[in-house]
């Protein structure tokens, strides 16, 4: 097995454990005990930490290891608004420059949410965050995607951790969204987009 694919598997394990409390917020992770319990060298569990950091599942700290990156109710709802500001000029952008036929291309993502899957426990396959990310990448910025990619990740994270912490009731508005980009309407697809996010962890615009 290559170093890249068995990366990919320890940051699988690692991430599942992660999600079901198998690795406490007060455990210390790091490389060398790592190594020596998949018997692999220190590369592929660099990679993986490396990769579970970016995504935040984690937290580096210096000649420690690393720990769960815990998110509070509050720091999600800090960074719901902060999406907010930012998907909005997303909006903006894809409204003012981008075809009806691209804009349609997020039909696609909205039509899996009426099929009853299982919930996805990586919170990148989930049709939310893949929503909200293609929606960044549509506006042909790739500063918007590369800030969005990390938070976006984030709150579904916690939601798959722990549901009751966002709201009992989360109204997804991904298809009105797509209307209003359609009918070319800024104010209206901005207004679904906060009824959006504020569903899941309320803020102020």
């Amino acid at each position: 097995m290559s170093e890249i694919s068995l990366a990919n598997q320890i940051y699988i394990e690692l991430r599942e454990q992660i999600l079901n409390g198998t690795i406490a917020s007060n455990d210390i992770i790091n490389e060398k005990s790592l190594a020596q319990k998949y018997t692999v060298s220190k590369t592929p569990i660099r990679e993986a930490l490396h990769r579970l950091c970016q995504e935040g599942y984690l937290k580096s700290y210096p000649r420690k290891g690393y720990m769960v990156n815990e998110t509070s109710s509050q720091d999600c709802s800090l960074i719901q608004q902060m999406r907010f500001y930012l998907e909005s000029a997303a909006i903006s952008r894809i409204i003012d420059c981008v075809s009806d036929e691209e804009i349609k291309t997020l039909y696609a993502i909205v039509a899996e949410q009426a099929e009853k899957k299982p919930k996805e426990k990586n919170p990148y396959d989930a049709v939310n965050t893949r929503f909200h990310l293609a929606l960044a990448k549509l506006s042909g910025n790739h500063y918007i995607y590369d800030v969005l990619y990390q938070y976006v990740g984030t709150i579904t994270r916690v939601v798959i951790k722990y549901p009751a912490m966002a709201k009992l009731q989360i109204k997804e508005c991904h298809d009105e969204i797509v209307d209003a980009m359609l009918e070319r309407n800024k104010e209206k697809a901005v207004d679904l987009l906060y009824e959006d996010l504020s569903s899941v962890f309320s803020f102020e615009r």
